[in-house]
């Protein structure tokens, strides 16, 4: 399980949310936030952001609200 700042970012990226909003929205570093991206990637073997998302619901680092949050945002577009 991701740490608190991780599961923030996922959670973003899942929205849609590219590198820089993230970084804003956390009060971080852009390079931090990528380096997070990344290294977590990297930790469980992974090739795309699509593939982090998937990860994510399926371990259930996202609860209940993050999916619906997740398919209302698809539906919008």
């Amino acid at each position: 399980m991701p740490d608190a700042e991780m599961t923030l970012i996922v959670r973003l990226l899942v929205e849609g949310a590219q590198d820089r909003e993230i970084a804003d929205r956390l009060h971080l570093g852009l390079r931090t936030v990528e380096r997070r991206i990344s290294c977590t990637m990297t930790q469980y073997g992974l090739r795309n952001r699509f593939q982090l998302g998937a990860l994510a619901l399926h371990l259930g680092w996202l609860d209940g609200h993050d999916i619906a949050r997740l398919i209302q945002t698809q539906q919008a577009n």
